[in-house]
């Protein structure tokens, strides 16, 4: 019985003994329209030597090329003359490019790149099914965003990681390529976020930490602070406890600090409103009173 490295060492060999005949380059060029895909393709090739263990030891047969006015596959097949090995595809309609390990028709393991409705190249690669990426993958971008994680038809599904061009870093969980569940967002400005997520945006329990140094920790709801929370200011340390409409301070609310003396009263749309009482530490009848009308003292 042959081993692992045995295996991968015949179907190395295999391939170039055959692929020497033809340069899948030449094929790229010729059927292929846009040139940001040609370099694209160009520079993100295939790595055929992370081929997975169990396509390893396949009877890899005769190099063929099929064409229609649809498509162009060239690469082995096997005694049905069914794709069966290593070859490459070219959607015509579209330029999609389709690459990797094939078995009875069917692409099984390799990458797809392809040309969006936002001008953007995209490389998916891992295991495919019905041409889609399903399973353990990774997806590039031209714009240069880069996801790795588990995939459902294309789009990441459950646990991932997502590094974008313009320096944010998302760890958690995916549903239909959005943040969705648990998950930490790490921005290039400093500011991060721990908590949940919903359609690709802060839902739920979470604590954020600004660029200022300030934080909040409580509910969110679209990205926005909304229901309760706690805002601490770094300059003080005096914390702000209360309910939060979309991101402004709405209703009751204690404020904290950093001597633990303790000041509360009402906010409307984040300006003070009627009377504020202010408690030395620890005491339980306020030490003075201050009445506020919009924001501003009156008594």
């Amino acid at each position: 019985m042959e081993t692992a490295i045995e295996c991968l060492e015949k179907l190395n060999s295999s391939i170039k003994n055959q692929l020497k005949q033809y340069n899948f380059q030449n094929i790229i060029n010729q059927n292929i329209n846009q040139e940001i895909i040609k370099q694209f393709y160009t520079q993100n090739p295939l790595d055929f030597s992370q081929i997975p263990p169990e396509f390893n030891c396949q009877n890899y047969g005769q190099i063929k090329e099929f064409k229609n006015q649809n498509e162009i596959y060239f690469g082995e097949v096997d005694e049905k003359a069914q794709k069966h090995g290593k070859g490459i595809q070219i959607q015509k309609k579209g330029d999609i490019i389709y690459e990797g390990i094939w078995q009875e028709n069917q692409l099984k393991w390799g990458q797809k790149t392809q040309f969006n409705e936002l001008q953007e190249c995209t490389i998916l690669k891992g295991y495919m099914k019905d041409k889609k990426l399903n399973g353990q993958g990774t997806k590039i971008t031209s714009f240069g965003d880069l996801y790795e994680g588990q995939f459902i038809d294309d789009k990441l599904n459950g646990e991932g990681y997502s590094q974008t061009n313009d320096g944010e870093i998302y760890n958690g969980s995916f549903k239909d390529n959005k943040r969705h569940g648990q998950g930490k967002l790490y921005k290039k400005d400093g500011e991060y976020y721990i908590g949940s997520f919903k359609n690709g945006k802060k839902n739920g329990d979470g604590f954020l930490n600004l660029t200022n140094g300030d934080n909040y920790s409580g509910w969110f709801q679209d990205d926005k602070f909304n229901g309760k929370g706690v805002y601490t200011v770094k300059k003080d340390n005096s914390k702000f406890k209360g309910h939060f409409q979309n991101n402004k301070k709405e209703g009751n609310f204690e404020i904290i600090y950093n001597d633990n003396s303790l000041e509360t009263g009402m906010f409307q749309n984040d300006i003070r409103n009627g009377q504020f009482r202010f408690y030395s530490p620890n005491q339980q009848v306020p030490l003075r009173e201050v009445q506020y009308n919009n924001g501003k003292i009156v008594k």
